[in-house]
């Protein structure tokens, strides 16, 4: 294993035990890349692509938003992003949750306003697929 993916898990698993950033050093290690599945927790990302329905108007999504965050059931806790699209009406949500129950609570006061698309994923750093594409060659060859 390679000595920034130990790093790099370590400063995650202190993040997970709400130890802060302080506690080591880590101006080599890119906060965003913490995954909590390859350090052995049981949070799942899931891409959740939504387009809105012909007949939804920005204005509907707004109140919407508004309404559910008000009732405290968009679970911000858990939206890693939320990213529209440039020309409006589509986008997606990165969503941090072990179960797949807690997401369809969240998405499911929207699917008279917009369609979702929804995937399990999991983050790759490019240099991790190169070294793994260069293994599985050495392996075959």
């Amino acid at each position: 294993m390679h000595v920034r993916r130990i790093q790099r898990q370590v400063f995650c698993e202190l993040l997970r035990h709400g130890l802060g950033p302080d506690s080591v050093d880590i101006s080599h290690v890119d906060r965003l890349s913490c995954d909590i599945n390859k350090i052995g927790g049981n949070a799942m990302l899931w891409y959740c692509r939504f387009r809105w329905h012909q007949n939804t108007r920005a204005d509907d999504v707004r109140r919407r938003v508004l309404e559910q965050h008000d009732a405290g059931t968009n679970k911000p806790d858990k939206i890693r992003g939320w990213y529209n699209l440039a020309g409006g009406g589509s986008g997606f949500l990165l969503v941090d949750t072990d179960d797949p129950h807690e997401l369809t609570d969240l998405l499911q006061p929207y699917m008279d306003l917009v369609s979702w698309d929804v995937h399990a994923v999991y983050e790759v750093t490019y240099q991790e697929m190169v070294d793994q594409i260069r293994q599985k060659f050495q392996t075959t060859t």
